[in-house]
């Protein structure tokens, strides 16, 4: 791929069926992810797919045959994931979207998405304020992404203080967020 910037391209990565790429935006590049499936012996570049967004690609995870895209600005707007489908072993990727809540929420900041041949889940973060991070749960129904958890989240706070999530992941319906003290390393 030529247009990759050196210094981003594998800023995050993902693999199961699929190996995905992430490639976050330079001042003079479109952010993207680029997507290979294994095939006798060989790595294939099956498809790219860009945007004029500032992060998107910062974070990537794949099962399946989805695609879950971190698109989070931490800044003053509202935040959202793109989520990806294909259905011809990745030539071409159907595009939805699940945006934040509010400005500042850092909805998607952090990605995953399980996918087996019953039941597709994906969860993300988001900020809630006060000491607080959500994890909320989509399953895939029909063709769109359902909040589950009673339409809420799971609010989580780690040894009665607050710490920001730095990972969460899936599978199946088992969620594991990963939570560090950045000063002592807790």
């Amino acid at each position: 791929v030529s247009d990759i910037d050196a210094f981003k391209f594998g800023t995050s990565v993902s693999i199961n069926d699929y190996a995905v790429i992430g490639c976050p935006k330079t001042s003079a590049s479109n952010s993207s992810i680029s997507i290979f499936k294994y095939n006798s012996g060989n790595w294939d570049h099956k498809s790219s797919i860009s945007k004029d967004k500032l992060n998107y690609g910062s974070l990537v995870s794949t099962s399946g045959n989805f695609i879950i895209v971190s698109n989070n600005l931490s800044n003053n707007t509202s935040n959202n994931v793109y989520i990806y489908k294909t259905t011809d072993s990745g030539v071409n990727w159907s595009e939805s979207s699940i945006n934040g809540i509010s400005n500042n929420d850092n909805f998607g900041e952090y990605v995953s998405v399980y996918n087996d041949s019953s039941v597709q889940y994906i969860t993300t973060t988001r900020n809630i304020g006060d000491n607080y991070y959500g994890i909320y749960l989509y399953k895939y129904v029909g063709s769109s992404w359902v909040l589950q958890n009673n339409n809420n989240y799971i609010n989580f706070k780690i040894k009665n203080s607050y710490y920001p999530p730095t990972a969460v992941h899936i599978y199946n319906k088992k969620i594991i967020v990963a939570s560090s003290n950045y000063n002592n390393g807790t």
